[in-house]
Order: structure tokens, then sequence, then C-alpha cells
């Protein structure tokens, strides 16, 4: 097995390391914009390594990481190790070593060579969570703990999350970064040192630490246009929405401590920002005719189950409702709110009956559980509406040939269905790989086991390929050596419409 092995700009591998330095294993210093590509002349299968601190694993625990390490990675696993916190998955986090699956890797972009080792492996770690992978956290005691700082939360959460979560976790960020370390400056000394008439006074009187809050805010800022081409390289790969992701609480609270700030101080700030939360916000569209009494009491009893509140759309005068604490009431409709949802669920509707619908990034489900399709094309072949003629096995094969999941009653109609799938060329090889029943396409509802899956862990097909062709090459090796403008123009010149296909228009 290949091995490439990351390591701070600053470190070097002391002797005792030799037995896992062999020839096949290369050695490189990340040092942030000069990292060079060698991650495209890497062949599989291989690991990839990361230690920012060497020093952090003592010299009788490197056999100890590095043999778990390496088994994990044989299995199939992607861990990391740390001296504290709980174990279990984690979604990014700080931590002595990384180990990765090299081709798990390659397709979720590569490495991003602007960043410092730690930063690298947490932004690799948050990339391989949001495409589905469990990134499981071991703790071995005696590693030393090199707490992340602030900038490499932020550089991991700017490259990665949706910029509504974005603006919502590093306002209030910075606002308490900022106010702590001037909380013991005289900041109208600020003003008297460019005020006109004081020129001559070229003295800083204030202490260091009062700008640090400043330096950290214009470090993070200057990154930005390349942050912003990691986001369009991230996007199509993020497989599971962002307010979906497994362990971004943990994340978030990680991010805040790396602050130093108290916990009263934290509270108050993140309250302050209440109002642009995110999360107030259901992110769960149900779709549903309320005169279809089955539908309606379907969609009531998987909404009643559901801890967040969702939304409603009734197909029959086009209405929106928000379902919260068992009542159902109808609001105005709200501009864009296709957009801002992680998963649409259709109970026995059409998908052009909400208009918009197949231009969002949503999870498309169809619960199927209370409609027969076969009865519906059978008795309603032909409509008339305003002068157009279609068929209702057009309007159904536009629906199932969109549909990310689809949820039946039986064996039976899920035999029809991975027919009529079939017959629309939809059914993956790829997929049909690492799931021979495809089981992850269309599944058999047991009570409401199978829709709750759906909703709380939205993954598609193709989620559980383990290598989908999508790079010859690593995007992150050209974004380490281009400007953000460049490196879009690059993929759009160079890998034609692959990230449509990542984005899922060509293969679901």
């Amino acid at each position: 097995m290949h091995s490439l092995f990351v390591i701070g700009e600053d470190q070097s591998f002391s002797p005792q390391w030799s037995t896992y330095l062999q020839n096949d294993a290369r050695v490189e210093k990340a040092v942030p914009g000069e990292f060079t590509n060698v991650f495209d002349r890497m062949s599989f299968p291989g690991v990839v390594v990361v230690i920012p601190c060497v020093s952090a694993i003592p010299q009788e625990l490197i056999s100890t990481v590095m043999d778990n390490g390496l088994e994990h990675v044989r299995n199939g696993e992607n861990v990391v190790f740390s001296g504290r916190g709980e174990e279990g998955q984690a979604l990014s986090t700080a931590a002595a070593a990384y180990f990765f699956n090299a081709e798990d890797v390659h397709y979720i972009g590569g490495l991003d060579g602007s960043l410092d080792a730690l930063t690298m492996a947490m932004d690799v770690m948050f990339r391989l969570s949001a495409r589905g992978h469990v990134i499981h956290r071991r703790r071995v005691e005696g590693l030393e703990h090199n707490p992340a700082s602030l900038l490499a939360y932020m550089n991991v959460l700017s490259r990665n999350l949706d910029p509504k979560i974005q603006s919502y976790e590093l306002a209030p960020l910075i606002l308490g970064v900022l106010s702590g370390t001037m909380a013991d400056a005289d900041i109208s000394a600020l003003d008297l040192q460019l005020s006109p008439g004081d020129e001559n006074n070229r003295e800083l009187t204030l202490p260091a630490h009062a700008l640090s809050g400043a330096r950290l805010v214009r470090q993070w800022t200057k990154g930005m246009k390349r942050t912003q081409a990691a986001s369009v390289i991230n996007f199509p790969m993020n497989r599971i929405p962002a307010k979906r992701l497994p362990g971004l609480v943990d994340f978030i609270d990680e991010m805040w401590a790396s602050t130093g700030l108290d916990s009263a101080s934290i509270t108050l700030l993140r309250e302050s920002f209440a109002d642009i939360s995110p999360y107030s916000d259901p992110d769960v569209l149900f779709v549903c005719s309320f005169d279809d009494e089955h539908a309606y009491n379907r969609m009531l009893q998987v909404s009643s189950l559901l801890s967040p509140d969702v939304y409603v759309w009734n197909t029959c005068n086009d209405t929106l409702h928000r379902y919260s604490q068992g009542e159902l009431k109808q609001i105005a409709v709200q501009p864009g709110i296709l957009e801002q949802m992680s998963v649409i669920v259709f109970v026995g509707a059409a998908l052009r009956e909400v208009i918009g619908v197949q231009e969002t990034n949503a999870m498309i489900v169809l619960d199927m559980t209370t409609t027969d399709v076969l009865g519906l094309m059978q008795n309603e072949h032909r409509s008339f509406t305003a002068g157009v003629t279609e068929t209702s096995v057009q309007k159904w094969n536009e629906t199932i040939g969109h549909a990310d999941r689809i949820i039946v009653s039986s064996s039976q109609q899920r035999d029809l269905y991975l027919g009529y799938i079939a017959g629309l060329k939809r059914l993956n090889a790829m997929a049909y790989d690492e799931d021979h029943a495809y089981n992850s396409l269309v599944a058999v509802e047991d009570g409401t086991s199978q829709i709750l899956t759906a909703i709380n862990y939205p993954r598609k097909a193709l989620d559980n390929v383990k290598s989908v062709p999508l790079y010859q090459k690593t995007p992150y090796g050209m974004l380490a050596k281009r400007t953000a403008q460049g490196i879009v123009n690059e993929l759009v010149k160079k890998t034609g419409n692959t990230v449509d296909k990542a984005k899922g228009s060509v293969q679901k």
C-alpha cells in the first residue's frame, strides 16, 4: 500500500519512524501555497497520513498509532487519533494523527495546498464526512494535544458550509474575538494615533494583543478568493445537506472553545444573532394533496415523528403550511423557499405539481406507500388541459426519473418500480456493485422507518459508492497554484461536464 505522509512545514521525522517510511512512502511538508501536487501521482490502494506535529506522538506510541491507523485503512475506514476528546464519529477535529484512504481523498477533490498541515487534515475530514464517510476518532492516552487555532476552524467552515450557516456561525464568532482582545485596551487611542495634529507621534500605545482579533480577521479574509474556489469544487461533492451533517454541533462547539472566551460570553454572543439563525426554519418540505386522505394522513404521521418543524405544500390550491407541535397552519409562500430545503418529500404527488423543484439541490424522496401508480396510469391515461395533451405516463416518468429515493409499501411494488426505473435507464452499475438489491434507491416501508431514515440521513444511491470517477486529477492540486478565477476556468476547460455529473444531472 503506497503511503503519503504530510507533516508541518517546520517538522521532520526522527529515526524511530524509519520502519514506516519505506521506499514507497513519500514525505511532504505542507507549506501553505507551495504544497506540491504529489497526490495526483499516487497509486491506489494507498494511505494519506497527516501528522501536523511529529513530537505529539511520543516514541513509545509510534508503533501503536501507525499499526492501528494502517489497519483501519486496510479495512476501508478513515480514522484519527487524539490524546483527548470523546471516541466515536466526528465531523472534523484537531488530532495528533490522521489516516485517510487515498482513493477516498482523491474523489473528494484531493488536498488543499493553500492550508497548513492541521487545517488541511481537518478540511479533508470535513469533506469526507459531507460525502457520507464515517470518520472515527480514537483516543490514545499519551498523545499530546495540539489544539487548532481559531483560524483553522474558520478556514474549514468557510470552505465547506452553506453561506447562511457561515454568516450565522461566523458573525458572532468574529465579534467575540474582536471584543475579547480589545476588552482591556483604550480603543479611543486607535483614533488618536491617526488624528490630525498628532502625526509626529509614531508610537503605538496599545498592547500588542489588542489587535490580534483584527489580524485574525484580516488573515482570514485575505484567503477568501481561494476559499471561494474551494467552495466551487466542494459543492458537487457534498452529498449530505449542511444542516444535517452528523457532528456539526460538536464541530461548532470545538471552534468556539478555541477562542478562549467564557461560556457566558459565548452564549450571549450566539443568542444575539438568533434572528439570522438558519436552524430556526424547517429544511424539509412535504408535498401532497390535502384531498387525498391517505396521503394527507401519511404526511401527518411522518411529520409528527420529526423533532424539527416541517413545511407542507398543498397541491390542491398551491398553499404553503407549517407543521409545528402537532398543528398545521397556513403561512405566506416565501420567495426562494425551495432553495432552502435539504429534503423534499412527495407523498403520492407528481414532480410537476411544484414548479421549480427540479432546479433545487434538495434530495427528492418519493413516498408511494399510499399510491397505486399503475392504477393511475391505467385510469388516467390521458388528460386534456388548456389545449395541451399529455399522458399520465409521461408525468410519472418525469417524477420517478428524478427521485433520489423511493419508498414503497410491498416487495411487489418494489419490483414494479425497479423495472420502471430500469426502463428509464437509471439503474447505475456502480451503485449495483455496492448494493445488489438497490435498497438505497427503492426501499420497502416497515411502518415509518424507511421514510424517517431517508429524511434524517439524506443519502442518494451513489453516495454508497466508494469511488466515483469524477476527476482524473485532483482539483485541489490546481487550486494550490492558481487564483480563484483561474481554477474555475481550468475546471471548465479540462473537465468538461464532470461537475454536472457530480451534481447528479447525468447519474443519480
